[in-house]
């Protein structure tokens, strides 16, 4: 059997827990894996339980700072280390489920092995140009190499094929999982969100292409309209951009900072939360998963890859982008149809257990020639 080597360095977020729960999908089909992490990874000590083969911990970053000084020495000192305990492996297979700025770096210390990535943005999100396109930049650098690519959403297919040159023999749509290890970390805390009806929630880090603004303008008249609702919006970024569109509506409750792995689940664990999600533009959302996993509604935009994640009033309800009387129609019929709204969580419930980390990383097998 090949040797599969898992390059992932990022620390946190989405794609660190997509990362450890493919990898432990892989040693569960029986693959001999390898894995180069960074020191800094908020799950190390689950990635240490995961009966690799081996594992190299490498030190990264916690700030803009450190990441051009560890970047330097990366360059410098770094790649000779990582070569140097790597060089006893005999890696076959380069798989790198989520993109860093060091990826492409140490893929060309294994210039032999067949190198699979995973692609999750395919497009860079609106809204922070600058930083979007020079991420964008260096991943197309890594996918223009690359012998196989895996996307999470079938619509994105001919933009990676005329990107990157590949057929479609080379080009993967395997979709998002529902994260497991949430639950076996959970605190067992639930958020109080009070006796409202319903409560909406908006969660996941604050960015310019969310559409929070929109959001709160469909809140804003669903409150006029006399429902006893509330909202709650967690996630770290910055809020100031948003405030003054919430800072005058009852019910709103602001929890504005990096949300620890171990809390997630605390958000998720009364029955009449719907998950709002008023993308302007996007590709794929793990949160999405994480809602219909728990019996949560999902409204969300009907852009990119979500299109793909749900069906529309099947499994969840999609909208049009930055469209507030779309929005504001979609929350309100989640006040109103009680027998529907639980007929599409039972759905969506349906479909989350075929997403299971064993079967998508089995299809991540299937690719190794």
């Amino acid at each position: 059997m090949k040797k599969i080597l898992v390059n992932y360095l990022g620390r946190k977020s989405g794609t660190a827990m997509y990362s450890y729960e493919m990898t432990k999908g892989l040693i569960e089909n029986g693959a001999i894996v390898y894995a180069i992490i960074s020191e800094q990874n908020t799950i190390l000590d689950e990635w240490k339980k995961l009966g690799l083969q081996g594992l190299c911990v490498y030190p990264t970053y916690n700030s803009l700072w450190s990441f051009i000084k560890s970047t330097i020495r990366f360059l410098i000192l770094g790649r000779k280390e990582l070569k140097k305990i790597c060089e006893t492996w005999d890696i076959d297979v380069v798989y790198v489920p989520a993109f860093h700025l060091w990826s492409e770096l140490v893929n060309r210390l294994f210039p032999t092995a067949h190198k699979i990535i995973t692609n999750h943005d395919v497009l860079p999100h609106s809204g922070n140009i600058f930083k979007n396109k020079i991420i964008w930049y260096y991943n197309f650098i890594s996918l223009k190499k690359a012998d196989d690519i895996v996307i999470l959403s079938k619509q994105f297919s001919d933009v990676i094929k005329k990107r990157t040159g590949l057929d479609n023999n080379h080009i993967h749509v395997i979709p998002h999982g529902c994260f497991s290890l949430y639950e076996r970390i959970y605190n067992l805390k639930r958020y109080d969100y009070g006796n409202h009806k319903v409560n909406f929630l908006f969660f996941g880090r604050i960015e310019p292409y969310k559409g929070l603004n929109v959001l709160g303008e469909a809140y804003k008249r669903i409150l006029c309209d006399g429902y006893d609702v509330s909202l709650t919006i967690v996630g770290n970024g910055d809020f100031s951009l948003y405030s003054h569109t919430f800072k005058d509506l009852k019910n709103v409750n602001i929890i504005n900072r990096w949300i620890k792995d171990e809390e997630v689940l605390s958000f998720f664990q009364e029955d009449n939360i719907v998950t709002v999600l008023p993308y302007l533009d996007g590709t794929q959302s793990g949160v999405i998963n994480i809602a219909m996993k728990h019996s949560s509604l999902v409204v969300a935009s009907n852009v990119g890859g979500i299109k793909e994640q749900i069906k529309n009033m099947e499994t969840g309800i999609l909208v049009e982008s930055n469209d507030v009387d779309s929005l504001y129609n979609a929350m309100k019929f989640t006040l109103n149809d009680n027998c529907e709204i639980g007929r599409m969580k039972q759905n969506a419930l349906r479909e989350m257990r075929e997403l299971s980390w064993d079967k998508l990383s089995k299809k991540i097998l299937d690719i190794i020639p």
